[in-house]
């Protein structure tokens, strides 16, 4: 039965001395410098480490197409599309608010409590009819 050392697989292998390594801990080897390890040992600990590549890029690859097809049906919009969403929607709630802080004390002075209450009425009605028409359009164009 043939043995190799770490330095020597990975010269018959082709890979590195570190894979290799790698390879064997993960398969349970006790790795100690100077050890050799049976052909059969290293091949199985490397077969091992290819399956769970193979397995990770076929995984990648399902999530990856998952993700795309999540996209194309409307389930799923990419970061960027939903941040530039979110700052949207932030704009227009900053833009009402800043119009409100303007526009309030002028409108506001001299009126009595009652005309103040019945003006932030309408007002507010106003700004969150504005603001649902504003929101419903929000996302609704698609990005080119």
């Amino acid at each position: 039965m043939t043995r190799w050392s770490i330095y020597r697989a990975s010269l018959e292998f082709g890979v590195t001395r570190e894979t290799i390594t790698r390879a064997l801990a993960q398969s349970g080897a006790d790795i100690q410098k100077g050890a050799t390890y049976p052909t059969r040992q290293i091949f199985l600990a490397l077969a091992g480490d290819i399956k769970g590549e193979r397995l990770r890029v076929v995984k990648a690859t399902a999530d990856r197409v998952e993700r795309q097809n999540q996209v194309e049906t409307g389930k799923l919009i990419p970061y960027t599309e939903a941040q530039d969403q979110a700052r949207a929607a932030g704009g227009i709630i900053l833009t009402h608010l800043q119009r409100l802080e303007m526009e309030l004390p002028a409108h506001l002075t001299g009126l009595s409590a009652v005309e103040i209450a019945q003006y932030l009425d309408t007002e507010f009605r106003r700004v969150r009819s504005e603001m649902r028409e504003a929101f419903n359009n929000v996302g609704t164009s698609p990005k080119k």
